[in-house]
């Protein structure tokens, strides 16, 4: 069976309609700024110009040429030491350009060219199987049939986005980009074989990730594993012309992560967790902390989250420590004051299991470590900044509490819960959350009703 070919179908099928006056409605961009940068050893400018062409006029897209490059990187290097230098540059020059996304590279030999596609910074919600450092293509210049449809699909891919509105956006245009660009890995008359053909499999299998995961088409999902597992198979018993660099076995692992996470979250699988935690922990050997801190920290992330589902599922206090571990790895990089807002997601979650892990074993150390990470995080999330989250860190520290009162009989235990819960009853009571106020208000009954037997007994 032709290589994807069941998929043009459903890649050429209508779109769900996405406007661009709504996604303006939204504060969200029409169009996306490209950096294309100076490519290492291109003499003449023939592969940047070739690259220019090829996106010129694309729908979504502004490009803008600079005259400095990004660097080369070795991708035979484990830690990729010399690839975060490059991923540092581009990145520094999205800034200063107010780029979504450069697009740099080097030259392989004479008429081949390698394409790194650099997001911005690292997606906000980075557990859909988005871009990542090791998604790369390898590509003949001039370029083949198909060349320039992937390349503009590359480009889509690797945008770094603000909000939903703008990666609903993105979608569509990928969409349309994947089809016209299925000639170039598509067949037995494809234009890329061996190591680049590989390459831009583990590219196309991301972008299939992304569009299963945020449509929901599962056909589309199965379809990216496959080809995903394909790559990685074959790189375990790969002979010396055909290896394949370790960051782009590493992009193929944690793509099949986002799959096996997304999968193993909405079915409650416990078997598809625990592989997109391996895939993760194998990744990171590659995009490691110490050369790429951001795109190691989003690694990170998306482990202890997909952990922390299995511990829920699971109530393995071995699923819990690991997500601890995760989040803990994660918020070193992203610091409460280097960046806040993600350092408190991190903490909410760490303190979350930290909870259950207290509930579950009867532990009191960590029901009070538990509330002393979701009282930092309040410092963050404060009642006038975000009173939603202030108010569920509340409720948060009321359980907690009103486990330790439970366990010690502790009536000061027992009346802070009723006072934290009673603190989140108020902000959901303002903001009209029903459901938040009805389980709130049982929670303060049920406290109550503890008290009044405390205070009896006593």
């Amino acid at each position: 069976m032709a290589l994807l070919s069941f998929l043009r179908r459903m890649l050429n099928a209508p779109a769900e309609p996405v406007r661009m006056e709504a996604a303006a409605s939204a504060n969200a961009r029409t169009a996306f700024p490209v950096i294309l940068a100076d490519i290492d050893g291109d003499d003449g400018n023939i592969a940047a110009s070739a690259v220019a062409a090829a996106l010129e006029g694309t729908e979504g897209l502004i490009l803008h040429r600079v005259d400095v490059g990004i660097g080369a990187a070795d991708d035979s290097e484990t830690p990729a030491a010399s690839l975060g230098k490059v991923v540092a540059r581009a990145r520094a020059l999205a800034a200063a350009h107010q780029a979504a996304a450069v697009i740099g590279g080097q030259m392989l030999a004479p008429g081949m060219v390698r394409l790194r596609f650099i997001a911005a910074s690292i997606d906000s919600d980075p557990a859909s199987g988005t871009w990542t450092v090791g998604d790369m293509l390898d590509v003949p210049v001039p370029l083949p049939a198909g060349g320039g449809g992937f390349l503009r699909a590359c480009v889509l891919a690797s945008l770094t986005l603000a909000n939903d509105v703008e990666r609903r956006t993105r979608l569509a245009l990928l969409r349309s980009a994947l089809g016209d660009g299925e000639a170039l890995i598509q067949g037995e008359n494809a234009a890329l074989n061996g190591v680049a053909k590989a390459i831009a499999v583990v590219a196309y299998g991301g972008m299939l990730t992304e569009m299963g995961i945020r449509t929901h088409q599962q056909p589309v999902l199965d379809r990216a594993h496959q080809v995903l597992r394909g790559v990685v198979s074959k790189a375990t018993r790969a002979t010396t012309e055909t290896i394949l660099p370790p960051v782009v076995i590493a992009a193929a692992r944690l793509h099949l992560a986002a799959i096996a996470a997304d999968g193993g979250g909405r079915n409650s699988d416990m078997v598809r967790l625990e592989e997109s935690g391996r895939q993760f922990q194998t990744a990171a050997l590659a995009i490691t902390g110490d050369v790429l801190p951001d795109d190691n920290a989003s690694l990170w992330v998306q482990f202890g989250r997909a952990m922390h589902r299995l511990s829920a599922l699971s109530g393995k206090t071995e699923h819990m420590k690991a997500a601890v571990q995760g989040y803990n790895l994660a918020s070193q990089v992203w610091s409460k004051g280097s960046n806040p807002d993600r350092w408190a997601d991190l903490q909410y979650g760490m303190g979350s299991v930290l909870s259950q892990y207290g509930e579950f074993t009867g532990s009191a150390p960590a029901l009070e470590r538990a509330i002393a990470v979701f009282e930092k995080v309040a410092e963050v999330w404060t009642r006038d900044s975000n009173a939603r989250r202030w108010a569920g860190l509340q409720n948060n520290i009321g359980a907690c509490r009103f486990a330790l009162g439970k366990r010690s009989g502790a009536l000061p235990a027992l009346r802070d819960a009723a006072e934290r819960f009673s603190r989140a009853l108020e902000v959901y009571q303002a903001l009209n959350m029903t459901r938040n106020i009805h389980v709130t208000q049982k929670n303060i009954a049920r406290v109550e009703r503890l008290i009044s037997v405390q205070e009896g007994a006593g």
